[in-house]
């Protein structure tokens, strides 16, 4: 078993940075600086406790986090023909880092399209519905709350 990596200054802000450059998922920002994922999962989960020496940290990584997903959902909500790949690309990433943003339980999408069609290939509501992608758009740009 590999024991997890000192919690320094330099391993912290060598984490952050790699997220700044665009790195979403926690757990590879963390193995990329020698840091092994259940480490990273151990000081995120004290820093939501309370703990001292990690709240700041947490918060940093939240808030990169909270920027990078609100950077794609923008470019979900451009209507420019020239990034509809690149919106489609952002909605697969956004999907995978919050499912409960932007990607709604199958069985809430069951619901809707049972009470807007009868037919069964019409579409139904995704990530991709510009209502849907704005009310993410306005959760992610709350402030986060106090630890």
């Amino acid at each position: 078993m590999t024991r997890g990596r000192a919690y320094t200054d330099d391993v912290r802000l060598r984490i952050l940075e790699t997220l700044r450059k665009g790195v979403p998922f926690l757990a590879l920002a963390a193995e990329a600086n020698g840091v092994p994922r259940k480490t990273m999962e151990t000081w995120l989960d004290l820093g939501k406790n309370g703990d001292p020496r990690y709240e700041a940290f947490v918060d940093e990584v939240y808030q990169i986090r909270a920027a990078f997903m609100l950077k794609h959902t923008q470019e979900l909500l451009s209507t420019n023909r020239d990034t509809a790949e690149r919106a489609r690309q952002s909605n697969w990433l956004l999907q995978r880092l919050d499912r409960s943003l932007f990607d709604p339980p199958r069985q809430m999408d069951e619901k809707v399209q049972a009470r807007t069609s009868p037919d069964k290939h019409a579409t139904h509501p995704t990530a991709a519905d510009p209502n849907m992608v704005a009310d993410a758009l306005e959760k992610l740009s709350q402030p986060l709350p106090p630890n």
